[in-house]
């Protein structure tokens, strides 16, 4: 994996770039990682073992470990530029019912993650410009759950 881990640091330095682009623009990046259905763990609509599937040549357990190293770097980067970070990868079920695919999620399921990524903005929202305020911040269906540490973390936290 050593290929894998030079090129997430070379993604890992556009990151910074595109942050340090975005904050001399005066806009706040939001950091997002991404979620697969690979990985550890049992399908529970299907019974399939993740680590097992077929995933580009490799098996679910390799592929999985690969992607997080670029979602370690997305981590990285929000944490020490300070930007908000939805960790979708750590919140989002493993369940074949919300992909399309084994990355791709469902038109139809893809509420879960607008809530769970409405749900960290309007909490960084609330607390950023809190005399704009005109009402609270909905309850989703994703509820707190989105923001439990390690799945969403402000800027300035």
């Amino acid at each position: 994996m050593t290929g894998a881990r030079s090129r997430a640091a070379a993604f890992g330095r556009r990151l910074e770039q595109l942050a340090q682009m975005s904050r001399e623009a005066g806009i706040d990046p939001v950091f997002v990682t991404q979620p697969a259905l690979y990985g550890e763990g049992t399908d529970p609509r299907t019974g399939a073992d993740l680590a097992g599937l077929s995933v580009g040549g490799v098996d679910g357990r390799t592929a999985w470990r690969r992607l997080e190293i670029y979602n370690d770097q997305i981590r990285a980067v929000a944490r020490e530029r300070r930007h908000l970070l939805v960790d979708l990868a750590r919140r989002f079920p493993k369940d074949s019912q919300f992909f399309y695919d084994d990355i791709h999620f469902n038109a139809a399921d893809f509420r879960v993650v607008a809530d769970i990524v409405g749900d960290a903005l309007c909490a960084y929202l609330e607390g950023r410009q809190s005399a704009f305020r005109v009402s609270r911040c909905p309850q989703t269906s994703a509820g707190s759950a989105a923001l439990t540490p390690g799945g969403v973390r402000g800027p300035r936290s």
